[in-house]
């Protein structure tokens, strides 16, 4: 178990609508705006960003929802009636602006604009061109029933059609913002003591994403990432943890995830929270990719050994599909216990 122990310590939320990948352009947008009328708000939230002012559209709810925070991290405990909002958070900290882009995969936040959720979807149909394909308003309207979706706009550019919209998927606050720091120093072995921790726990429980990039592309991309040869499972981690650390990166915290899976060429093709059993309601996976998926308290190399349709049917059995790829010593529970935050791929 990684340092991703972070969503273990925090009430797990409600699943929720989940997505995947780009705008669907088949003519599907009746079902999805048939999904927004009768799921309510949760699950018609939409994220827009202006990369011209680089301005962050969000629901009112979105921008309202209190964070845990000891500045300047989110605290392991339960929020309080009195924690600031993510807005107000927004405000008053540029760290926080900072980690919010990095969550959405954009250079700059500059501000984050809140709108009444009942309006969203009118406004969003007005990014639409007066002279635009049919159905391409509503296609703009469906894009995001979903927070983990964000429609890229450049300045004041509008959509002539389905085709021309930019949606990128982006994490969850609770993963973008970052706790308190809780890995050894540079050169600290990766198989170390945690201070003050109980005998046996070691830094090795907080090495997850190391081991699962490591499996997933050998040993190759170390040296690249590194500069230090490695051919085997530990010595490699050791390197990349001492790169990342010397660099300021805390790797097990989500809210780096971005930036550790960009050095690897990995890009995010989920994200929400789905049961593995319920993927086919929300992505497409090819027998034998290249899959790293992040689970509630782990990330984890995962083996496709039967193609995945979107087709909205579930599995009847994931453990014949999926076989993830954990380290007994890292990680010793039921993966397919825990419901899938995000998958990334090449």
């Amino acid at each position: 178990m990684d340092g991703h122990d972070r969503r273990r310590r925090r009430a797990r939320p409600a699943r929720e609508p989940a997505v995947s990948g780009a705008p669907s352009l088949e003519p599907r947008v009746e079902g999805l705006l048939a999904l927004q009328r009768t799921a309510g708000n949760r699950a018609v939230q939409r994220l827009i960003y202006n990369e011209g002012s680089a301005s962050l559209y969000v629901p009112r709810s979105y921008a309202d929802q209190r964070i845990a925070w000891d500045a300047p991290y989110v605290g392991s405990r339960g929020v309080k009636a009195e924690d600031p909002t993510l807005l107000e958070l927004s405000k008053r900290d540029g760290a926080v602006r900072d980690h919010i882009a990095h969550g959405m995969d954009v250079t700059k936040v500059a501000e984050m604009k809140p709108m009444a959720d009942a309006s969203m979807g009118t406004n969003a149909r007005g990014l639409a061109t007066p002279e635009a394909e049919k159905g391409t308003a509503d296609q703009i309207q469906a894009v995001a029933p979903d927070p983990n979706r964000l429609l890229y706009r450049y300045g004041q550019e509008l959509f002539g059609s389905p085709a021309e919209l930019d949606v990128r998927l982006v994490m969850s606050p609770s993963d973008y913002l970052p706790e308190k720091p809780d890995l050894g120093a540079s050169g600290v072995s990766v198989r170390a003591p945690i201070p003050g921790k109980k005998l046996g726990e070691t830094y090795w429980e907080y090495v997850c994403v190391l081991i699962a990039l490591v499996k997933a592309d050998g040993y190759t991309p170390v040296q690249r990432i590194t500069g230090q040869a490695a051919t085997g499972l530990q010595p490699a981690v050791q390197a990349l943890h001492d790169h990342y650390v010397d660099q300021g990166v805390q790797y097990d915290d989500s809210s780096t995830r971005f930036r550790v899976m960009r050095d690897w060429g990995y890009r995010l093709i989920f994200a929400g929270r789905s049961s593995w059993a319920e993927l086919p309601s929300h992505v497409e996976l090819r027998r034998g990719g290249n899959y790293i998926f992040d689970i509630d308290g782990h990330t984890v190399k995962v083996d496709v050994h039967q193609n995945v349709e979107r087709n909205g049917k579930p599995l009847a059995n994931p453990s014949k599909v999926f076989e993830p790829q954990s380290e007994e010593d890292n990680y010793d529970q039921d993966e397919f216990a825990e419901d899938v935050l995000y998958i990334w791929s090449k």
